[in-house]
């Protein structure tokens, strides 16, 4: 079949190739990051923990909505839908009620992954941790909402892309951009709490000049994130489920954006520990077991350290101790001289420590 000729208009092709890079594009990248993300972890650390998976179902989640948008692209995005053939229309439909479904969950398993890994890799104060909790939970519940409501708006369902169905009714165009609006801002609102809520943590880290400015560049990408959550906003007061074709172009190109670089962003960290300039010049970072630290930029923050020195000679003894961290350990011995320095780090439930250096003379 042949593509009518408003298919070939200078509108159609540019918002066709518009999406097109967007998707490809965008979404390549994310996608290489994930899998970046995932060597540097399994090399580094030895394992795929949570948050890695989320992400990792967070990219193919991703594509979902970037195939939704594709159809789109090819069905006559950015042409008046009275000037296209009725089963492009149809097509059209079905790839934009394809889009938030996918959209909202690979948004909450980024984001989901994020709060997971910040939580993991920096001592955080209770007041910090329980505001990303409410973070968390604020995620889950409009990605609940997006993603039964767009379901359920039109009864019978495929009546959303199929108008001509018998007694099929849909939410009113009011009803179904008010809901839009509002998660979207919802969704601005937890990118901007993921954004600010650790940020003064982390900057008070004692970082070389480096890392803190691969800190800031990483913060920034978060910062373009916001931006683009906001235009999604402002884009959605012009949605017209009456005309799918002219009124979501620039809000299906800003879904798609957003979504990938927060993907992106979200594997900066990891991707990080791959270039030697970021890694500790010992092959011990924060990580379990004594395992490399994967969390690659510069959160070598370490929940419990412990270093004691003890000397003694003779009959007589005399010791030195000194102590980091929340616990302490004097001990005097006669005779012997022991050195002994431990890295601790609490994860969930379990402690890990390593005994770097034991000496006995």
């Amino acid at each position: 079949m042949t593509q009518p000729d408003i298919l070939q208009s200078p509108d159609a092709i540019f918002w066709r190739n518009a999406l097109v890079i967007g998707c490809f594009g965008a979404g390549g990248l994310a996608t290489f990051a994930v899998i970046l993300r995932l060597y540097a972890c399994r090399a580094y650390a030895g394992k795929i923990r949570a948050e890695d998976t989320l992400m990792a179902i967070s990219v193919l989640m991703m594509w979902g909505s970037a195939g939704g948008a594709l159809m789109k692209a090819y069905n006559g995005i950015g042409i008046d839908a009275d000037k296209l053939p009725e089963d492009y229309n149809t097509r059209l439909a079905v790839g934009s009620w394809i889009i938030p479904k996918f959209w909202s969950i690979s948004m909450a398993c980024a984001k989901i992954s994020i709060i997971i890994f910040i939580n993991r890799a920096v001592q955080l104060t209770r007041r910090v941790n329980g505001a990303l909790f409410v973070v968390a939970l604020s995620v889950y519940a409009y990605t609940g909402v997006v993603f039964f409501f767009t379901i359920f708006m039109c009864q019978p369902i495929s009546f959303y892309w199929d108008k001509t169905k018998p007694n099929g009714t849909c939410v009113s165009n009011e009803t179904y951009m008010v809901q839009n609006i509002a998660t979207a801002i919802a969704a601005l609102v937890t990118d901007l709490g993921i954004l600010i809520i650790p940020m003064p943590t982390i900057l008070a880290l004692k970082l070389e000049a480096r890392k803190k400015a691969a800190v800031v560049g990483v913060f920034g990408v978060g910062i373009l994130i916001c931006a683009v959550s906001l235009t999604r906003v402002i884009h959605f007061f012009r949605f017209d489920t009456n005309h799918l074709s002219t009124s979501t172009v620039l809000e299906t190109l800003s879904t798609i954006l957003e979504n990938d670089l927060s993907i992106i962003c979200g594997c900066a960290p990891q991707i990080a520990s791959l270039f030697k300039g970021f890694r500790d010049s010992t092959p011990y970072g924060m990580g379990y077991s004594g395992s490399y630290n994967p969390y690659g930029i510069a959160f070598r923050y370490p929940k419990s350290v412990i270093k004691t020195t003890v000397s003694g000679r003779g009959p007589s003894s005399s010791y030195a101790a000194s102590t980091w961290g929340r616990n302490s350990s004097e001990v005097e011995l006669n005779g012997i001289e022991v050195h002994t320095a431990i890295n601790q780090e609490i994860s969930e439930s379990n402690h890990h420590a390593k005994i770097s250096h034991v000496s006995t003379v």
